[in-house]
């Protein structure tokens, strides 16, 4: 059986396929109609490119014209779908025809069937050229409305040419203006200048004319006044007369008055010299008692000392000068030490007082006009310790202050020259104690 069928089947599709061999294929004419339309349309699109490259459209125009090409290629598509879709029809019919589902046609039938379709298809051909026709004037009326629209905006392009011509001498004329107005302005200004000074002037006249009033009563008024004058020159002539007269008797006896000041002076200044001697004299008296009372001690001690030594031998006698000059030494010692001691006390209290004076000064600066930065030392924390870091920090910020202001720092370098002046006559007094500290010493020993 399935061999039967099989060759059946074979069969049926050779002699399908002579059939197809023989009748005129449809598919070719369906193709050259194709094919002709195409051309048709690709000349109907050459002819629009040139006439829009001769009418010099712009890049919008450029646009639209491929959207329109695109529509002409949806209408060329539904001719090249019908092939398709008539292939789709004769593919189902053959399958079924290998099914065994359709009977084996008749060559009439066929021939019929095969007028059907192009007689179908010639419709279909009739209607798209229709179509086409009608696309065709479209796209003229198209063309002629973009014309029309191409001179519609060259007369706007002109136009608004025009305007910005316009708005450029408008322009000019809006500066002109404003410089009209400025004129206008100044102009206003030296008028109301003038009306001041207009207005000055008549006060100054109005004025004018009550000083000449003035001045006409002045003059009377002096001319009076130089009468009574000469009536009061005149009597007072007689009255310098008796003044001189009187004068000349004051200074002689003025004269003699000096003369006896002069003596007394001379009197005072012996009593002074006088009273200087006396109180020279009381001095010396004082030293000369104290002197006195020293010789006294001096001889009392003297005095004991014989008797001891009288009392005492040799031998005793020598190891109680050893021991005195021991204990002399040992004193000398202990006395050089308190010296150096206090010679260094003094050094550190006078370079203390230094920088507690330059620290016053920063501190007087930063009270008046100064602020410390954040970040920065100020003399508030030097005043808390005294180190020779904080000494430099000192002298630092005083210069730092200095530079700021000059007034203020030249006031600082002087007070700091008057330190220095006072620390090195300090020194020089202590190099003159400690000479005569050590002197003493020796002098005990």
């Amino acid at each position: 059986m399935r061999l039967g069928f099989l060759v059946a089947a074979s069969i049926a599709a050779y002699a399908v396929k002579q059939i197809n061999v023989k009748s005129p294929r449809p598919d070719e004419s369906l193709k050259n109609d194709e094919e002709s339309f195409e051309k048709s349309g690709n000349e109907g699109e050459d002819k629009e490119h040139v006439t829009y490259s001769d009418n010099g459209l712009n890049e919008a125009e450029e646009e639209e014209e491929k959207e329109e090409v695109k529509l002409i290629n949806s209408i060329i598509n539904p001719a090249l779908s019908s092939t398709s879709d008539f292939e789709d029809e004769l593919l189902p019919e053959f399958e079924s025809l290998l099914s065994g589902e359709i009977d084996f046609p008749l060559p009439s039938d066929k021939y019929e069937a095969a007028a059907n379709i192009k007689a179908e298809k010639d419709m279909v051909y009739e209607s798209e050229m229709a179509n086409n026709a009608s696309e065709l004037e479209r796209l003229r009326n198209l063309v002629k409305e973009l014309e029309e629209r191409e001179v519609k905006l060259e007369g706007e392009l002109l136009e608004y040419y025009g305007l910005k011509e316009q708005e450029s001498s408008i322009a000019e004329l809006q500066k002109q203006l404003k410089i009209k107005t400025v004129e206008i302005d100044m102009l206003n200004i030296t008028i109301n200048s003038l009306q001041a000074e207009r207005k000055k002037l008549q006060e100054e006249v109005s004025q004018g004319v009550v000083a000449r009033k003035e001045l006409e009563t002045a003059r009377k008024k002096i001319k009076e006044l130089q009468r009574q004058i000469q009536l009061e020159a005149n009597q007072t002539k007689g009255q310098l007369l008796l003044l001189k007269q009187q004068v000349s008797g004051l200074q002689a006896k003025e004269e003699q008055a000096l003369k006896k000041d002069s003596e007394v002076d001379k009197k005072l200044k012996a009593v002074k010299e006088l009273e200087v001697e006396v109180m020279e004299l009381k001095r010396k008296n004082k030293e000369l008692q104290h002197e006195k009372r020293e010789l006294i001690v001096k001889l009392d001690a003297a005095e004991a000392n014989v008797k001891t030594l009288s009392n005492m031998t040799e031998t005793e006698m020598v190891a109680k000068v050893r021991e005195e000059v021991n204990e002399l030494r040992h004193t000398n010692a202990d006395l050089v030490k308190q010296v150096e001691g206090l010679q260094m006390n003094r050094f550190s209290e006078v370079e203390e007082l230094v920088y507690l004076r330059w620290v016053n000064a920063c501190l007087r600066f930063e009270l008046r006009n100064y602020q410390t930065p954040s970040g920065k030392i100020s003399a508030r924390d030097l005043s808390k310790s005294l180190s020779p870091r904080s000494q430099e920090k000192a002298k630092q910020l005083m210069l730092e202050y200095a530079g700021s202001e000059r007034g203020e720092g030249t006031q600082i370098w002087k007070a700091t020259s008057m330190l220095l002046l006072s620390i090195v006559r300090i020194l020089i007094i202590l190099l003159l104690i400690v000479p005569q500290a050590d002197s003493a010493v020796s002098v005990k020993a």
